[in-house]
């Protein structure tokens, strides 16, 4: 079976546009149950910690994760987009082990970054 990136790189004159479409079909369909599931659980989650921590500490609960999400964005270092980017540059190439190695340093480093 073709996957999305198969159909797009491939090397007929004419890709076949209906299996395309279909993986790009199912593939988002897929992606927005999973959103739709999030959302839910998200919701219900909610609830559950509304009625297990009343009005005042849902309060404080929602500015410390909301405070703890503003101090971890620098904490981050731009690596993911750094990530982001260098791996798409070595797809192009073919550069499988240095993407391996990147991928590597970031899951390694990324703790210890996160510790300072």
């Amino acid at each position: 079976m073709l996957t999305g990136i198969d159909c797009i790189i491939s090397f007929d004159s004419k890709p076949n546009m209906n299996s395309l479409k279909s993986i790009l079909l199912r593939q988002g369909s897929i992606g927005a149950l999973m959103h739709l599931g999030a959302m839910l659980s998200g919701f219900i989650s909610a609830i559950i910690l509304a009625r297990a921590l009343g009005a005042e500490g849902l309060g404080v609960y929602a500015a410390t994760f909301a405070l703890l999400t503003i101090c971890s964005m620098p904490l981050e270092f731009g690596l993911p987009s750094l990530v982001t980017r260098e791996v798409a540059k070595y797809w192009q190439t073919d550069d499988h082990s240095h993407i391996r190695g990147l991928l590597k340093f970031s899951f390694f480093s990324q703790p210890l970054l996160s510790l300072h």
